[in-house]
Order: C-alpha cells, then structure tokens, then sequence
C-alpha cells in the first residue's frame, strides 16, 4: 500500500511538475512538499485540499489509512493511530458543518462502506468508536471509516468541518 507522501509525488510527476510548480500552485512552501512526499510531515487537511485542486485529484484519492489502519487523530505532528479498517472510497465526498453545544451528542451509525474526516475549528470532542475514545482539541483531524457506531460528543461549544465519503450514499 502507497503511503500519502508516495501517493502525492506520484500524482505530481504523472502531472509533470516540479516540487517548486506544485508549491507555487498551492499555500504549501517547497520544503514542505518535499517533506510530505518523504513522509517526514503529515499535512493537515486544509493543506491536502489545496493539493488535491492543484494536483486536479478528488481528496479521497489521497485518503488512506496507514500500516495501522484508519481512526487517526493528528495534531501539529503527533499521529495517535488505532485499527479500524481499509479505505475504498469511490464517490465524491459531502462536506458537512457539524455544530454541537455544551454535551452535544451526534451519533454516526456503522457502516462499512462510509469514512469520515474531520477537522475541528473550536471547542473539544471526545470520538468514541466501540471501545476506542480520542479526545479532540481546536485543529486536530479525525479519520475514521465506521466498522462501529461514531459518537462525537462535545465536551465544549464546538465547531467542525466534517467530510464523509464512501463506496454508498449514506447519511450522518
């Protein structure tokens, strides 16, 4: 399986450009291009968005668990990795505006085909999936693909961004 780093320089070469043509496409310095094709830097998701409409490649072309699978929280570097299955996504994804007040719920049913990933403007979430739980802070990411029901449950006034994509429509 390709990592994301490999995936990228890939897609870049395929479209013939250069690391400095690409950071020039993008928001994205030279040097961090580099560094995420070597896989020494995991991008955040605002920052893969803008390589994916530079590179011309749906997000879920990129979007893929690593050696440990999927249901991954990244902040500023450190990956918090746990098993939960392989990514086959084929359809364009829906992007949501998730808003939760103090003690929100919202409950994500388990579906084999479905992946989320979302990113946390503000506030703090606690990701429950089966007995796995991940605690979110203001501009961390989650992957997850839904084996087990997802419960989000805000432990402040939160705001997120939410992008769901999968083999079938499916509803959050």
């Amino acid at each position: 399986m390709l990592s994301l780093g490999e995936k990228i320089r890939r897609m870049r070469l395929k479209r013939n450009l250069t690391l400095a043509q690409l950071a020039g496409l993008t928001k994205v310095s030279t040097v961090t291009v580099f560094n995420i094709e070597r896989d020494i830097y995991e991008p955040k998701i605002s920052t893969l968005n803008d390589l994916c409409r530079a590179l011309g490649a749906p997000l879920s072309h990129f979007m893929g668990p690593g050696a440990e699978g999927l249901l991954v929280r990244e902040r500023d570097g450190e990956i918090s990795r746990h098993q939960a299955g392989r990514l086959k996504s084929r359809y364009m994804p829906l992007l949501k505006r998730i808003e939760l007040p103090v003690d929100g719920e919202l409950v994500i049913d388990s579906d084999s085909g479905l992946h989320i990933a979302m990113h946390l403007v503000f506030g703090r979430i606690e990701a429950i999936s089966g007995k796995r739980s991940i605690q979110l802070s203001p501009g961390d990411n989650l992957y997850a693909e839904l084996f087990e029901e997802l419960r989000l449950v805000a432990r402040e006034a939160s705001l997120g961004v939410m992008i769901q994509y999968g083999e079938e429509s499916a509803k959050v």
